[in-house]
């Protein structure tokens, strides 16, 4: 992770630069349609419905953690 602290006599301060992920930019919209798309479309009571529901969704969690 980048950083840099500097100091003063009154202060210290510290900067975080947050790293871009080009794979992350490029795939989270593509994934976010695709997620909206199955929701628009699920056919309600269909099993393998829910379970494409339920894994786009645990996979979303891991890319907005990331």
């Amino acid at each position: 992770m980048a950083y840099s602290i500097s100091h003063s006599p009154d202060r210290l301060l510290i900067v975080v630069r947050p790293r871009f992920n080009l794979y992350l930019f490029l795939l989270f919209p593509l994934w976010v349609a695709g997620w909206v798309a199955l929701v628009i479309t699920n056919p309600a009571g269909k099993l393998e419905s829910a379970f494409a529901l339920l894994g786009f969704g645990l996979i979303t969690v891991v890319f907005a953690y990331k």
